[in-house]
């Protein structure tokens, strides 16, 4: 069920803050499923963990492996990103 939250995450970086491909598949993963926080630990996330409890939230620190890739069409051509949480790579012609 976390890859609903992943995928929402990375279509509002795009979206609304015009983040680049590289960024989106990169950045830090926060999901409030059932109402704990998962905050994907040893990342800038963790920033968040105090915040979030002071507003009442159960926070749960932990591994959040998404594996994201994405591929963007540009003017310029084709742009994409692997998770660099996992192994992969970006190939096209």
């Amino acid at each position: 069920s976390q890859i609903i939250g992943y995928v929402v995450q990375a279509l509002i970086a795009y979206i609304d803050w015009g983040m680049p491909v590289e960024a989106i598949v990169a950045q830090p993963h926060l999901i409030n499923r059932f109402g704990t926080y998962d905050i994907e630990a040893d990342t800038s996330a963790e920033e968040l963990a105090g915040p979030l409890k002071a507003l009442g939230y159960e926070v749960k620190p932990g591994e959040m492996n998404s594996g994201l890739h994405a591929i963007e069409l540009t003017a310029q051509g084709l742009v994409g990103s692997a998770d660099p949480r996992r192994e992969g790579a970006v190939l096209g012609d």
